[in-house]
């Protein structure tokens, strides 16, 4: 990573030209800016974490973060129909303060984790790295962070209640067509029918259960 002297005594984004744009580079920029808050949590419950220049993270870094992921989660989608209609309003706004600024000086004094290292991992992947803008591969690699995070203790219940609430949609589709499978002559493997119906409503359960869990206040 490379470092300048001193920081730039001025930044000026024109977002007319974001607004002119391809709503794919917007939404690129939020999923790199949405994992500093993420990224932050991460290096700050662990006390072994360290920024890019050797520091501890910062409480200042941490709140700049989460507002910037606030930020991203309220006006993101308005955000990205601005960028659509050509159009900036208050929502663009927002959300490019959130990619630059925000996000800029969250990251700097927060620490990067899972997410960062992940995205640059994907770069060694000729197919990834020719078709796939960086925010994109940060974003994946934020949502790792979700799946692994549980194991080590971290939870951060925005982000894996929506995961939970995917993982229920998904179980309960497979739960459709593994029956309509078993009803139909489609599986005539009765053994394998009968586990696959298991797993299915085994993950419907467990995250119906941290739904509500979050929902009544216990996350």
């Amino acid at each position: 990573m490379e470092f300048f002297p001193q920081n730039p005594a001025i930044v000026i984004v024109d977002t007319g030209v974001v607004a002119n744009a391809s709503e794919r580079y917007l939404v690129a920029g939020m999923g790199d800016a949405m994992a500093t808050w993420y990224e932050a949590r991460v290096c700050m419950q662990n006390p072994k974490a360290r920024t890019t220049i050797g520091a501890r993270p910062t409480l200042a870094s941490y709140a700049l973060g989460e507002i910037c992921a606030n930020t991203l989660f309220e006006e993101g989608e308005s955000a990205a129909k601005a960028v659509v209609a050509n159009r900036v309003d208050e929502s663009l706004e927002k959300v490019v303060e959130a990619n630059t600024l925000l996000s800029g000086m969250g990251f700097e004094s927060g620490g990067l984790a899972v997410a960062h290292g992940v995205a640059q991992s994907y770069t060694a992947v000729p197919v990834v790295h020719d078709n796939y803008l960086h925010g994109e591969m940060v974003a994946m690699g934020t949502l790792l962070i979700l799946l692994i995070g549980p194991m080590f203790g971290l939870h951060i219940p925005g982000l894996y209640m929506a995961y939970s609430a995917g993982l229920v949609i998904l179980a309960a589709a497979l739960i459709l067509f593994d029956t309509s499978r078993i009803i139909h002559g489609g599986e005539t493997n009765y053994l394998l029918a009968t586990v696959a119906l298991y797993m299915d409503i085994y993950i419907l359960f467990t995250h119906l259960l941290h739904l509500l869990g979050v929902f009544g206040g216990d996350d």
